[in-house]
C-alpha cells in the first residue's frame, strides 16, 4: 500500500475517533489497510483493543 493511502486511512480513523459517536465499522475497515504492515501491527491491535473491535 502506498504511503499516501495509509495517511488517508489514518486521517479517516483520527477524524472518526473525534466524533461524538464514532462509526466503529468505519474504523475497523480503515485499520485493515495497516494489517499487511508489520510496522503497525502492535498499534493496530492496541487501537482495536481500546475500541473493543475485532481486526479484519
Amino acid at each position: 500500500m502506498q504511503k499516501q493511502q495509509l495517511h488517508e486511512a489514518l486521517d479517516v480513523i483520527l477524524n472518526e475517533i473525534g466524533e461524538a459517536t464514532p462509526q466503529l465499522i468505519l474504523i475497523q475497515g480503515m485499520l485493515a489497510h495497516f494489517q499487511n504492515s508489520t510496522d503497525f501491527k502492535t498499534e493496530c491491535h492496541e487501537v482495536a483493543r481500546l475500541l473493543e473491535i475485532e481486526l479484519l
